[in-house]
């Protein structure tokens, strides 16, 4: 089963049905703040963010 997004700290975190974590900077990489390590987030960290909007 495939997990919602989630956003965090500019990386959308996306899991899917085979238990692996993806992540996606929001700006590409640019100036996103986060962190590389081979472990992913705690999902208990992983918090929305109201404040996006779809694209329309």
């Amino acid at each position: 089963m495939a997990s919602s997004p989630a956003v965090s700290d500019g990386v959308v975190y996306v899991g899917t049905g085979d238990h692996t974590l993806y992540s996606f900077a929001l700006d590409g990489g640019n100036n996103a703040v986060y962190r590389r390590s081979a472990t992913p987030p705690s999902y208990a960290s992983l918090h929305p963010d109201y404040r996006l909007k779809p694209a329309n």
